[in-house]
């Protein structure tokens, strides 16, 4: 049997770094005139429109129009789901009681949505957020090839088998990566920041090596020969997407990582230090301390307390 070693995913290694979890949490049915206020959320929220029509409305924005098939992710944001791009809303908290997150509103049910959450690590979590829009707007015509997987959401929200919610909560992963991928191949995706590298092929073969082999000693020369570019070319190129450097790119991970192994592993400071990429102590606390004002050993028991 040949076993083959999956090539480095940066996406899927930002995900699990910043240990993103999705959890199905709320379905709702409505019709007539309505309004539902949503606090911010404290991760990212998704909501899925399976049937009808309504009115996705936030502070500072135009009202965005959604319709069955449409996939939705907000950012940190308070925002409200209505009949109408105007009018009087209540409560999310006088919708939802706090034993059943399945709630009706309004005269009818001509519209219905699954929402739920994406949590993220409290420290690491920025990673995405900040890199993300406010709102991602994912129309069903785009969203087509997910098609099957909200259908399948859908079938286990209201299946009473033993492990449903579990299954919705893993088709819920799903289809938010499978939007991130969409938001990806977008125009819209031009921010400055790593999402915007795994959209250019080039410097997406760089960040790969960066990630699949963050110890190594990379230099920019042997960067730019993974992504098939001259030095010059790709430092340009790379710098524009991301709006750093490729060695402060590769830096700022790798301090991310050790940052993460401090708090979540009783590995040495050395042990960290060479998993990362740096010969010893000493030299990842220079940079450590350079990154996160102060040392390793303080950032550890910071965190512990």
């Amino acid at each position: 049997m040949i076993v083959q070693t999956q090539s480095a995913d940066v996406l899927s290694d930002i995900l699990a770094t910043v240990q993103a979890q999705a959890r199905c949490s709320i379905s709702l049915k409505a019709g007539g005139s309505w309004g539902i206020d949503f606090p911010m959320p404290s991760h990212l929220k998704f909501n899925a429109v399976r049937r009808g029509l309504c009115w996705l409305r936030l502070d500072g924005q135009d009202p965005i129009p959604l319709q069955a098939g449409d996939c939705v992710v907000v950012v940190r944001a308070p925002f409200t789901l209505s009949s109408e791009p105007e009018g009087p809303t209540i409560p999310a908290r006088e919708v939802f009681a706090s034993d059943n997150l399945a709630a009706s509103i309004g005269d009818g049910d001509d519209f219905s949505i699954l929402g739920g959450s994406v949590e993220v690590d409290g420290t690491d979590g920025v990673l995405l957020t900040s890199a993300l829009p406010p709102v991602m707007t994912i129309r069903s015509d785009r969203a087509a090839s997910i098609g099957w997987l909200l259908a399948e959401l859908d079938r286990e929200w209201n299946n009473t088998a033993p492990g449903a919610r579990l299954i919705s909560n893993d088709l819920l992963r799903m289809i938010f990566v499978q939007v991130l991928r969409i938001h990806l191949a977008s125009e819209s995706a031009h921010a400055q920041n790593w999402l915007s590298g795994l959209a250019n092929i080039n410097i997406a073969r760089a960040l790969h090596a960066i990630h699949g082999n963050p110890a190594h000693a990379w230099t920019v020369e042997s960067l730019a020969h993974e992504a098939g570019q001259s030095r010059s070319a790709f430092a340009g190129r790379f710098k524009a997407l991301l709006g750093e450097a490729p060695m402060e790119y590769l830096t700022k991970w790798r301090m991310r990582l050790a940052a993460t192994k401090l708090r979540t592993t009783s590995a040495s400071i050395t042990e960290i230090a060479i998993a990362v990429g740096y010969n010893s102590d000493t030299a990842l606390s220079a940079t450590f301390r350079r990154i996160h004002q102060m040392s390793p050993a303080q950032y550890r028991r910071a965190h512990q307390q």
